[in-house]
């Protein structure tokens, strides 16, 4: 599963939710809805149509829709790990993502992961392939 089906199927979910809470009609038709990567970059990695093309059946302007739609995502792990890491001046620099790390092509400089213990010795192998000659590698858990 690439970045933007995983996206696209938490914003389905939460877009459920919302569906089930009233703010739209529970059969409302979500085929519309499109998971893709920004036209400028510098607005994100990802962006979804989500709130134009349902705000007619929230009967909500699409700004307000987009607020509640915002409000849903921001408990899911991956989402948080951007947030975080645009707070602090690194969203640039940061790939936050849940393809599994032995698919992960590349080397990189600096490779850390801040996860359970038990579940990094799991991956830890498969972490330290990825770390470039004389980089960093960084585990706590």
């Amino acid at each position: 599963m690439n970045l933007f089906a995983h996206f696209s199927d938490l914003l389905l979910a939460d877009l459920e939710a919302l569906a089930e809470e009233g703010v739209m009609a529970t059969d409302t038709d979500f085929s519309r809805v499109s998971v893709e990567p920004p036209r400028e970059s510098s607005h994100g990695d990802i962006s979804t149509n989500a709130a134009m093309v349902l705000a007619r059946a929230a009967k909500m302007k699409p700004r307000d829709l987009a607020l509640q739609i915002a409000e849903r995502l921001k408990p899911h792990e991956d989402i948080e790990t951007v947030e975080n890491a645009g707070r602090n001046g690194l969203a640039s620099q940061v790939d936050a993502s849940d393809t599994d790390v032995s698919q992960v092509p590349g080397s990189y400089p600096l490779v850390m992961a801040n996860i359970q213990a038990g579940v990094l010795v799991g991956m830890a192998e498969h972490l330290r392939r990825r770390v470039a000659s004389g980089g960093l590698f960084v585990l706590s858990g």
